[in-house]
């Protein structure tokens, strides 16, 4: 179970109804019976070597999260490949494209409303690559994920494709526990059992309460002036996760004049390019560490092997890692900048599938205490239809 604790600052409980989550539609379509379905496309898994991810953010970004925590950066030693598409950038998708053996490849496009350029101009790329090579057998070679009444849903049943919905009142950056994202984990092996009961069994008051206090203290703090809410991460792994965390803050509170920016940041590598600017720079920011207590993976520098910078000798490289933690904190605590700690026992399915739901719930109480609505996006949707008029389109 995740720990929470704060520094530098008095937080007065606000009268607030924690069940009121049990009605957001993240919480609403948590179910366990995506296994059921999954069961019978095994044969996908068996057909192809390599897939190909194709979305943009809350569409793509807890997928890539659960690909680096499955993986640990070491996927070119794995029987699979996976490869995202998260950009238009035609360096990036020449460099996949060109190089990847499309006759063992399985293509999976992911997009709320099936119309976000960026992921329908790499779909035609693949699309019309994969008819130039005489695949056109598309029905099993590609999957489509999106709105039941979505461009998606008509392309797939023109293509005789695979198609799997996202409910209409899930928005992407809330579509964690569905299709979008467990489909995917499917294909990567995760312990889909794991991360969906973890979740389903945090259902509880004591864990809404957590989430409730992290959102409390982020809008004290806010009031208090910290435009600037900072999330540090030990773990390289969740670098994904803080970026799937900054959309999820930003689109769903950053609305009527309202709203704070979250920055993310990874230890130690973080420490060494803006804590200068945390420690002596202005004071508008609050802090929130992510640390973990135990890591699944480690190195020991052993009693009798001398070591030749410093004397490592008897120490673990995650005692170092944790060492960094504390001297940043403390430092920014010395500073009487306001702190908040989450804990996580290790990393595994169980506590990312927490993790996920927990600041889901912190963004919605927060958007209670904001007033404000977390399920739109108002302002991203108008700046999409000026590319269309720009490109005339």
């Amino acid at each position: 179970m995740l720990q929470i604790s704060f520094d530098n600052i008095n937080l007065e409980k606000k009268s607030v109804n924690l069940e009121e989550a049990f009605d957001t539609p993240f919480i609403k379509h948590l179910k366990i019976d995506y296994i059921k379905k999954y069961k019978s496309l095994e044969h996908i898994k068996e057909d192809f070597d390599n897939f190909v991810i194709v979305g943009i953010g809350g569409s793509i970004l807890a997928s890539q999260t659960l690909y680096e925590f499955k993986f640990c950066f070491q996927n070119d030693f794995s029987e699979k490949k996976f490869y995202f598409l998260d950009n238009i950038d035609p360096i990036k998708l020449s460099e996949i494209l060109l190089n990847l053996p499309f006759g063992k490849t399985f293509f999976i496009f992911i997009s709320k409303s099936g119309k976000t350029l960026e992921t329908a101009s790499i779909l035609n790329l693949i699309l019309l690559e994969l008819k130039s090579r005489g695949l056109t057998d598309f029905g099993k070679r590609v999957c489509f994920i999106g709105s039941p009444n979505g461009s998606f849903f008509k392309l797939s049943k023109e293509l005789k494709s695979l198609f799997l919905p996202i409910p209409e009142d899930l928005p992407g950056r809330y579509s964690i526990f569905s299709h979008a994202h467990l489909f995917n984990a499917y294909l990567m092996d995760l312990n889909l059992e794991e991360f969906l009961y973890s979740a389903l069994d945090s259902l509880d008051y004591d864990f809404f309460e957590k989430a409730y206090l992290s959102a409390l203290f982020k809008y004290k703090t806010y009031q208090e002036g910290k435009n600037i809410q900072v999330i540090l991460a030990y773990s390289s792994l969740l670098d994904k996760f803080l970026s799937w965390y900054v959309q999820l803050s930003s689109e769903s509170l950053g609305k009527e004049g309202k709203g704070f920016t979250p920055l993310k940041g990874i230890g130690t590598i973080d420490q060494h390019s803006i804590l200068q600017l945390f420690l002596a720079g202005p004071k508008d920011k609050a802090f929130q560490f992510l640390i973990l207590e135990k890591y699944f993976k480690d190195f020991e520098f052993k009693k009798d092997k001398k070591t030749y910078i410093y004397d490592l000798r008897n120490l673990k490289i995650s005692e170092i890692f944790k060492a960094e933690a504390k001297k940043t904190y403390l430092a920014l605590k010395k500073e009487n900048l306001p702190l908040s700690t989450l804990k996580i026992k290790t990393l595994k399915e169980s506590s990312l599938a927490q993790l996920f739901l927990f600041y889901m719930l912190e963004v919605f109480y927060l958007s209670k205490l904001l007033k404000v609505n977390p399920f739109n996006q108002p302002e991203v949707d108008k700046s999409k239809n000026l590319i269309f008029n720009f490109l005339k389109i």
